[in-house]
């Protein structure tokens, strides 16, 4: 799996953290996640991923600044 897009499919923080355990997340290129209400434990969760997308949508998740600083920690970015 290369690209995955569920924009507004009504994910929360919860649904973040599953995916960023899921194998099938694990490659990566493109996640669409926007207009989804994972807040920042989702931002938080998402760093669980291996290795960063190559493109990440997270416009209107409202991940706040807390949800950034956990993003910009991700050692998948590095």
């Amino acid at each position: 799996l290369r690209r995955l897009t569920l924009r507004r499919a009504g994910l929360g923080s919860d649904d973040a953290g599953r995916l960023a355990c899921s194998a099938a997340c694990a490659e990566l290129d493109y996640l669409g996640l926007g207009g989804n209400p994972l807040n920042a434990a989702g931002a938080a969760a998402l760093a669980a991923l291996p290795a960063a997308p190559l493109a990440l949508d997270l416009g209107g998740c409202a991940i706040g600044d807390v949800g950034l600083a956990a993003l910009a920690r991700w050692p998948g970015l590095a």
